[in-house]
């Protein structure tokens, strides 16, 4: 059987089915007709024997030999698709095999590099570090995701090694002495290939995992950071205020001093006019006098109207008002 893709040979078999007395005669000496250096082997389907090196020869082929000892109607013809399809299965396995060392390489590559980021990561770096750290990260989680694409080969090998496996299951292989079965074979030449594939699709969920716990605690040291400064930034804020506060008082001091002045400025000149009328009335003495109760007035009257701005911009905080659009 020879299976073609793309114009390649990909799989090639010669199968020769034996019977009576050429049986007989093959069955005494197999190396006549199979002469690799391994020969591989055993009692199957409880009627008969099959035999391969598993060599390819120089004509491109690999040949199988089967002596049928006593076979039911039908099952050497169930023999031989069984033996077409355990080689077929198997090619179609083994094809993940260059694509998991290919990937192999580059999950290694990615290793490396993210075992540096993780070190820089460890250190006291700036925080425009922690940014480029991040970004790298970024760019190797890619790289991860990019592989993931050749998880359907794997998958695919996956699925065709439990072919594999169930056909020569199906054989119901006995062992010949001194030769090993087609099944212990298998499980010395194409199991590890498979484990292989299976330990680098392994690999690959294991480092985009970590890839991705890594970017997670880089980007809460980043959100610390972050927090950080915008509590700083607040601090500030709040010092400017309390700033503006002692010199909001300060002005509104020198405020109450500045309208008491004028005031009295005003109530002097009018003791004064009165004077001038003959009143009874001392202009020193009143403006004296008056100086008490007009400094009191003034800061009774600075501070009702503080306070009737503040309940007012509270009201406006509250109901969601900006005092900028009340006024509109």
């Amino acid at each position: 059987m020879v299976s073609q893709r793309s114009g390649a040979k990909f799989v090639a078999s010669r199968m020769e089915l034996l019977t009576g007395a050429e049986a007989r005669a093959v069955r005494s000496d197999v190396r006549q007709w199979i002469d690799g250096q391994i020969l591989v082997g055993g009692d199957v389907l409880g009627g008969g024997q099959a035999f391969c090196d598993w060599v390819v020869r120089e004509d491109g082929y690999m040949r199988f030999l089967v002596i049928d000892d006593g076979f039911r109607e039908e099952q050497g013809g169930r023999l031989l698709q069984r033996l077409y399809e355990i080689e077929t299965y198997r090619m179609m396995a083994l094809l993940a095999l260059p694509v998991a060392r290919q990937m192999s390489s580059d999950l290694d590559e990615i290793n490396a590099v993210l075992q540096v980021l993780m070190q820089g990561m460890d250190g006291q770096g700036a925080d425009g570090d922690d940014s480029q750290l991040l970004v790298n990260l970024t760019h190797l989680a890619v790289r991860v995701e990019s592989l993931s694409a050749l998880g359907g080969r794997l998958s695919a090998s996956r699925a065709y090694e439990k072919l594999v496996l169930a056909r020569i299951h199906e054989l119901r292989e006995e062992r010949i002495e001194g030769m090993p079965t087609i099944q212990e074979f298998m499980e010395r030449r194409f199991a590890p290939a498979m484990e292989t594939c299976r330990s680098v699709w392994a690999r690959q969920e294991v480092l985009a995992a970590r890839i991705a716990r890594a970017v997670d605690l880089l980007r809460t040291r980043v959100n610390l950071a972050q927090e950080r400064d915008v509590t700083r930034l607040l601090g500030g804020m709040e010092r400017t205020a309390r700033n503006q506060l002692h010199l909001q008082h300060a002005v509104e001091g020198l405020s109450v001093a500045a309208i008491s002045y004028y005031v009295l400025s005003l109530a002097a000149a009018a003791f004064k006019a009165l004077h001038v009328l003959s009143l009874p009335v001392q202009p020193e003495l009143a403006e004296g006098l008056a100086i008490g109760p007009v400094v009191v007035a003034v800061i009774a009257i600075t501070r009702r109207t503080r306070s009737r701005l503040l309940k007012r911009s509270a009201g406006d905080e509250t109901t969601g008002i900006h005092p900028m659009k009340q006024s509109i």
